[in-house]
C-alpha cells in the first residue's frame, strides 16, 4: 500500500502463531499502533488525533537506549511502541480539531491465544481495537522473514473463525 492507504487482510487461527524473535521486521508497528490509538479515542471519548501528527511523535520516541532507528528498520513490536509512548511523560499529541494538546497513560494486554482475540474484537467491532503481528507475503527474490502489524477490526462476514484487519503504511 502507498503512504496514507490502508488494505484489509483476513487471517485464520490456522496461521502459525508469532512469537517476538530478535532480527525479524515487523512492518508498520507505529501507523498501525497510532491507529488503533486514534479509533479507540473517537469511539470511546468522542477525540479525534491528528495522525501525522501522531505518527511522527510516536516514530521519534526512543527506547531505554534511544534507539529511534529502531522504528525506521521496522524493528518495533505493537508491544514495544506502547511501552515507549507510555514511557513519555511529556508526549502530548494533537486533536484533529481544535489543535489541543492531550497526554495518554495506553493499556496494553496481550491476547494468550486466537481465541481471545476473537473475543476482545468482538467487543466493539468495526473499530480497530488491537494491533496483531502475522506473517506478511514474501516478495519474490527476498529470503528474510517479514512480519506485518495489522489493525484487527472485525470478524469476516462469511468466514466464521476469521479476523480482518487494515495494514497502514
Amino acid at each position: 500500500p502507498s503512504p496514507g492507504s490502508s488494505s484489509s487482510s483476513s487471517w485464520s487461527p490456522r496461521t502459525k502463531p508469532v512469537v517476538a524473535a530478535s532480527g525479524v521486521q515487523v512492518s508498520h508497528a507505529v501507523e498501525t499502533v497510532c491507529m488503533v490509538l486514534r479509533e479507540m479515542m473517537e469511539v470511546k471519548y468522542g477525540i479525534e488525533l491528528d495522525e501525522a501528527d501522531s505518527v511522527r511523535k510516536v516514530a521519534k520516541l526512543g527506547g531505554s537506549g534511544g534507539e529511534a532507528a529502531d522504528v525506521a528498520r521496522g524493528a518495533l513490536w505493537p508491544m514495544e511502541v506502547v511501552a515507549r509512548i507510555n514511557a513519555s511523560a511529556d508526549l502530548r499529541l494533537r486533536t484533529r480539531r481544535g489543535g489541543q494538546l492531550i497526554g495518554l497513560r495506553v493499556e496494553c494486554y496481550q491476547s494468550p491465544t486466537f481465541e481471545d482475540l476473537r473475543r476482545q474484537v468482538a467487543r466493539m467491532p468495526g473499530t480497530a481495537r488491537a494491533a496483531a503481528v502475522v506473517a506478511a507475503e514474501r516478495t519474490p527474490g527476498t529470503a528474510s522473514k517479514a512480519l506485518a502489524c495489522l489493525a484487527v477490526f472485525r470478524e469476516h462476514y462469511t468466514k466464521p473463525g476469521f479476523l480482518m484487519g487494515r495494514e497502514v503504511g
